[in-house]
């Protein structure tokens, strides 16, 4: 299926805010771990009150095609910006009061807006900080709803997240959390993703589902497909 939502969290998951690097591997939906589409490093700069995660994503020989950064004040998002090289584009946030500045660049030129910004706004790298933040409310098994960037429609989509114990990725020690768009129309398009989670150390283990990380031609143009991706700890 082709996703025409350009959704720029990018399975942004950052790991307990410290400068270790965790690596991940992302492979093809179903292939068994044999197929493997990009590797996945993250790096954290720490500059007083700011915060700048990063989030790099290359192909298996290592050259680097996507980038992902997000930038929190005082812990807030105040920023983001991604890069996706195989497709020439790239998507930035920026907040600008109590409005967001919605800015996307590819092969269709240059577009721009400026939208309410909205509280529970989720973009790059952060997602992990907000599942942190919930995770009482998630161990409960209640909805948490936030929103996402969708930069080719310069807007904000509304998603919810919660746990979901009949995944057939449950098992001990792990909980299961089912991400899909609030709007029902909007699940027409974006699939469900199931995001693994360490039950003790609030790690995330793995993520299962779609993703806008381009990767398979069709027609002579980059599509999004399904995928697997494990962490390394």
């Amino acid at each position: 299926m082709k996703y025409p939502y350009s959704l720029f969290y990018l399975w942004g998951f950052s790991r307990e805010f410290s400068p270790e690097l965790y690596p991940a591997e992302v492979y093809e939906f179903g292939s068994n771990r044999q197929n493997l589409l990009f590797l996945h490093y993250n790096e954290i700069v720490d500059q007083e009150s700011v915060k700048i995660i990063k989030h790099f994503y290359a192909f298996p020989d290592s050259t680097i095609t996507v980038f992902d950064e997000g930038v929190l004040k005082n812990g807030k998002f105040r920023a983001s910006r991604s890069q996706l090289d195989q497709i020439q584009e790239t998507a930035a946030l920026r907040c600008e009061g109590d409005e967001l500045r919605v800015e996307i660049e590819g092969k269709m030129g240059f577009k721009e807006k400026t939208v309410d910004y909205k509280q529970d706004l989720i973009a790059g790298p952060i997602f992990s900080q907000f599942v942190r933040e919930n995770w009482k409310v998630l161990l409960e098994g209640e909805n948490v709803h936030f929103h996402l960037p969708a930069s080719n429609m310069l807007r904000l989509v509304r998603f919810k997240i919660k746990r979901h114990d009949n995944s057939e990725y449950k098992r001990e020690g792990v909980i299961v959390l089912k991400m899909k768009p609030s709007c029902f129309l909007l699940r027409s398009f974006v699939d469900a993703s199931y995001i693994v989670h360490n039950l003790t150390s609030r790690r995330v283990e793995e993520i299962h589902g779609f993703t806008i990380l381009p990767t398979q031609k069709e027609n002579g143009e980059w599509q999004n497909t399904h995928v697997n991706m494990y962490f390394n700890y």
